[in-house]
């Protein structure tokens, strides 16, 4: 009962900082003189899965180990690469067994350990980097993404759905909060985010504005995006508090006018008045890069960025084929497809 209690002082807490904390105001345009620019990028390594012995589909969650090595996830495949871009292994073991996966779900790197969450077999894969089982740890509930470690704890996202009578038909409005919590799955700490909103039928789900969360490349801060409106709020982890909440004036953009296929039934949705201001946001040479709703024939799509205090210091366009999935240092990782319909993924230098 009173560690209950003493739960509930801590979220009334929260909630009386974050409603508290005041929020910067950004203008439209930026610091920079330069902002406005279509970034300039190098090619520089380019990994294709012409050799055949892995495929491509559509590969996601790319990280970058401390030696260099490219770790990514594509269709039941953890693929691992050299600095160079070699193909070394697939790590992805599909069963229930121990060390086997049934639905790799997110997974975080530190130091020549590899942890995956798995929420088909409910578990935590604690690896090396070579793919040897170090141990499992058995998990009760089930969580939305696995963020990161923060010491010898991990970090969640998770969402809070409402029950079924109540999401036929209708707006749902889904509470997501960041956990820590112990290897024994034990609550370390909550810390309410943002609320997603879906519309829901008896047959599907569908989001109305998406949130996403990252942490800092020092794992110190949580930060993540508003369903819908341009603000960005970043959550100290060790001290449970919002230290900064920001945003910038943003002509918004129109959703375009949804079409079905022919021979499909029409779905009786609302129509969106507009997209959703921020499509990803990215840690970026230590500052926080948004990938915003704005895109250009010519030009490619606008990334804001934005320093740690919260200040916007930079605008451009990034102009390529395909996807950011990644940054690192001074690089993107874009996934691409070419006319055929073959998939790579390319790293570029930023040059300016």
């Amino acid at each position: 009962m009173k560690k209950n209690v003493f739960h509930l002082f801590l979220l009334l807490f929260f909630f009386l900082f974050a409603f508290s904390q005041e929020i910067i105001e950004n203008p439209e345009k930026p610091l920079s003189t330069y902002a406005g620019r279509i970034l300039k990028l190098e090619e520089v390594l380019r990994i294709t899965d012409e050799g055949g012995e892995f495929y491509f589909k559509r590969p996601t969650y790319l990280q970058i180990a401390d030696d260099g090595c490219i770790f990514l996830y594509d269709s039941e495949q953890f693929l691992k690469f050299s600095p160079e871009g070699g193909f070394l292994k697939n790590l992805f073991e599909k069963g229930q067994g121990p060390g086997e996966l049934q639905r790799f779900t997110r997974y975080t790197l530190r130091d020549m350990d590899i942890f995956i969450y798995d929420s088909g077999n409910s578990k935590i894969l604690h690896t090396s980097q070579e793919g040897k089982l170090i141990e499992e740890f058995r998990l009760t509930e089930r969580y939305s993404l696995l963020l990161g470690l923060f010491g010898d704890h991990f970090i969640f996202t998770t969402m809070n759905f409402p029950e079924t009578e109540e999401k036929t038909g209708n707006f749902i409005d889904i509470p997501t909060s960041i956990l820590i919590l112990s290897n024994q799955e034990e609550v370390i700490n909550e810390y309410p985010s943002v609320t997603q909103r879906a519309y829901s039928s008896e047959n599907f789900m569908m989001s109305w504005g998406r949130s996403f969360t990252i942490l800092s490349e020092d794992g110190q801060f949580c930060i993540w995006s508003d369903p819908d409106e341009y603000m960005i709020t970043v959550l100290d982890v060790d001290t449970g508090t919002i230290v900064r909440k920001f945003k910038r004036k943003y002509p918004r953009v129109k959703a375009p006018e949804r079409k079905t296929p022919p021979g499909r039934p029409v779905l009786k949705i609302p129509e969106r008045k507009f997209l959703s201001d921020i499509s990803y946001i990215y840690t970026f040479q230590g500052n926080i890069l948004v990938w915003t709703s704005k895109k250009d024939e010519k030009k490619g799509m606008l990334f804001d960025l934005f320093d740690k205090k919260g200040k916007y210091i930079d605008s451009y366009w990034v102009n390529v084929n395909g996807t950011v999935i990644a940054t690192h240092e001074d690089f993107f990782f874009v996934r691409e497809q070419d006319e055929e319909g073959n998939i790579n993924i390319v790293k570029y230098l930023v040059v300016e």
